[in-house]
């Protein structure tokens, strides 16, 4: 009888769901007679409640990143809020009996720290000794990670594993893997066909611009200040799911004074990656981490409060990633880089010191042995 890994992630449109992809993938990769259920754990025990659930953290960490940030990872919030992590867990047993009752899995992994808690909470409630994995997808764990039941923690790099010890996990149940990407990103393309397809030039400083899967971040005023830009540049705009910015990019393009290209939600964000020098972006985990396997020159704007500034803390010293204060700044930044060939050499040789190409594939062999 094939074995079976259950995947549990949250929100079909995030770093998380891009992560439990990647893990799937790379499992099949290792093993094909394995069988894999992958899940949303969010839309599973709150279906009607889900899309509510993320609409107001969205509008959270769009209006109001300073709660967001008050919150994040807080230890006095959450010995305040236990009481409520418990209710949520304990009611929700019935439902992941349920769920355990029909996949009988053999292994559980989770990339985010509420399927991971729920799953450890019905796994100790129940006695059941099925192994459970937590997969980080930011660059430093946060403390809703913790729970005894979790038998490995994979962490990113050695500063996050050391952020672990300091939260007293042992250290056998930390394992130093990286962040998983999906293997597509380790594929070569035609990078001149595409900047054909493109209608760009070869040698010329092309800038992907991006604010995730939902096109956050002030992407508005980072094309307006990269107008102003005397360099020969050529800029891709990625809007993801907000259709306002993709309209307003579009109607910008038309007499924009550099050559730009306009996309929505993009599926093959690979190919654009491969094809640019430098990515402007909200720096979550996922997205930091293909970048850097693209070699790519990182500009950090925007960053969420709590887990994307931690990316920018950890990145920032390896040389890999800049932050930029404001879009003035950023400009200088490509200024600095126009000028200086050198300076961006240095920064994609840090991108490739720095990724963890074959996280997935490693995490992959991992399960296997377990």
């Amino acid at each position: 009888m094939p074995k079976t890994a259950l995947i549990l992630y949250i929100s079909n449109i995030s770093g998380h769901y891009s992560a439990s992809q990647a893990v799937k993938y790379a499992l099949r990769e290792e093993n094909g007679s394995i069988k894999i259920v992958t899940l949303n754990i969010l839309g599973y025990i709150y279906p009607l409640m889900e899309k509510v659930i993320v609409f107001f953290y969205d509008l959270t960490i769009k209006r109001f990143p300073i709660v967001w940030g008050s919150v994040y990872d807080n230890p006095k919030f959450i010995s305040r809020t236990d009481f409520i992590k418990k209710w949520i867990f304990k009611s929700n047993r019935r439902k992941l009996r349920k769920l355990f009752q029909e996949y009988q899995p053999d292994v559980v992994i989770c990339t985010q720290a509420l399927p991971a808690g729920l799953a450890a909470d019905y796994l100790q409630a129940e006695s059941l000794d099925t192994p459970l994995i937590g997969v980080l997808t930011d660059f430093l764990p946060h403390r809703y990670w913790v729970h005894p039941r979790l038998n490995y923690y994979i962490a990113a790099n050695n500063v996050s594993k050391q952020r672990f010890l300091e939260m007293r996990i042992p250290e056998d149940k930390i394992k130093t893997l990286g962040i998983p990407i999906h293997p597509n990103f380790l594929l070569p393309f035609d990078s001149k066909a595409l900047l054909s397809d493109l209608s760009f030039e070869p040698n010329i400083l092309t800038i992907l611009v991006m604010g995730g899967a939902q096109g956050l971040g002030p992407i508005k005023r980072i094309l307006k200040d990269l107008s102003e830009i005397k360099g020969s540049i050529q800029i891709i705009v990625v809007c993801g799911t907000n259709k306002k910015l993709f309209r307003w990019s579009r109607k910008l393009k038309e007499d924009y004074p550099h050559p730009m290209m306009v996309f929505g939600y993009v599926k093959d964000i690979e190919k654009l990656m491969d094809v640019s020098d430098v990515i402007i972006s909200k720096p979550g985990g996922l997205t930091v981490s293909e970048a850097l396997c693209k070699e790519l020159v990182f500009l950090a704007v925007g960053p969420i409060p709590g887990q994307e500034e931690n990316n920018c803390q950890v990145l920032s010293s390896s040389g890999a990633l800049l932050k930029a204060k404001n879009t003035q700044e950023l400009k200088d930044m490509i200024k600095l880089l126009i000028d200086d060939p050198r300076r961006l050499y240095s920064m994609k040789e840090a991108a490739k010191d720095t990724c963890r190409p074959d996280a997935a594939r490693q995490l992959a062999k991992f399960v296997l042995q377990l």
